[in-house]
């Protein structure tokens, strides 16, 4: 979560462990779509608050048969689109080998307490000189503002649709 320190500075406070909202709704053939629809629209109207909600959220919309809806919504501040594209790139790897029956080992991920150390060992005289190199021939200075929070501006989300098979699902929840 983000908030501000005694001198109004902002800081990034790193949670131990945080839940992530996730919600299963089973709904029959005939209002799968309208509910799609509906849980996009809360989903947009709830948006993020980023000094106590969590920045994550996961919802599946269950049709009772063969169709699946997952709706992920994650704040753009903890998941840019590099690691989005990261992430998904790793989902349609594992599930494609759920597929062919090829397994897969986690072992490569790297959790964020470990790349928090593995940068903590790197040197940063090597990383500002890299930076000053790139940046040379950049005459002006951005002065990026303060801790702001415009709930004025409307959250915009993107999809991504992705079929599951029955076996697959099924395989998944074991």
């Amino acid at each position: 979560v983000f908030n501000e320190d005694q001198n109004g500075q902002p800081i990034q406070i790193v949670k131990r462990s945080v839940e992530i909202e996730f919600d299963y709704i089973k709904v029959n053939e005939t209002e799968f779509s309208s509910r799609i629809d509906e849980l996009k629209n809360a989903e947009v109207q709830k948006g993020f608050n980023l000094e106590v909600g969590t920045l994550l959220r996961l919802n599946i919309i269950h049709d009772g048969a063969q169709r699946y809806f997952v709706l992920w919504s994650s704040h753009h501040i903890i998941l840019d689109g590099w690691s989005m594209a990261i992430l998904f790139s790793k989902f349609k790897e594992k599930y494609h080998s759920l597929l062919t029956g090829k397994i897969i080992s986690d072992k490569e991920l790297l959790n964020y307490g470990d790349y928090v150390r593995q940068t903590l060992l790197l040197n940063n005289d090597i990383a500002i000189a890299y930076w000053k190199k790139r940046l040379e021939d950049y005459e002006n200075v951005i002065q990026l503002p303060g801790y702001i929070i415009n709930t004025d501006k409307p959250y915009f989300y993107k999809e991504e649709i992705i079929e599951l098979s029955e076996e697959l699902s099924t395989a998944l929840q074991d």
